[in-house]
């Protein structure tokens, strides 16, 4: 085992917009424009490198008590729509790598990053 493998964080969860989608956002089921620069590339070496990728994003939240955001969309039309865009950088083999959150709250991981920034858990010592 390499020092890589034992410091790489094993699950990540990843936000969609602004950390992976650059584009703007006009609904959840419209997903056009261009990656965030360096994104597809860093998202590849993670799944090349066998980290567990989660993708969680608002577009495919469902409606819970307390959301202020009332524009969610069918999750399988919205999925539809992420994953098409996807198609346009990442092969077949990679997005079915992808895992999908389609609940409320946050995903399980050892890492969350998005556009806010990033948080490890313990264990987890560095960016990869």
């Amino acid at each position: 085992m390499t020092a890589d493998h034992m410091t790489r964080p094993k699950s990540i969860a990843l936000d969609f917009d602004k950390t992976i989608f650059g584009g703007e956002f006009t609904s959840a089921d419209v997903v056009e424009g261009p990656p965030i620069v360096g994104a597809i590339e860093w998202l590849r070496e993670q799944l090349s490198a066998g980290v567990l990728i989660t993708i969680h994003t608002c577009r495919l939240t469902p409606a819970y008590p307390g959301t202020y955001w009332n524009q969610h969309m069918d999750q399988p039309r919205v999925r539809t729509a992420i994953t098409t865009w996807l198609e346009r950088w990442l092969s077949a083999d990679e997005i079915a790598a992808l895992c999908w959150w389609t609940y409320p709250g946050k995903p399980g991981a050892q890492m969350y990053l998005d556009d806010k920034g990033y948080y490890r858990l313990k264990g987890s010592d560095r960016l990869v």
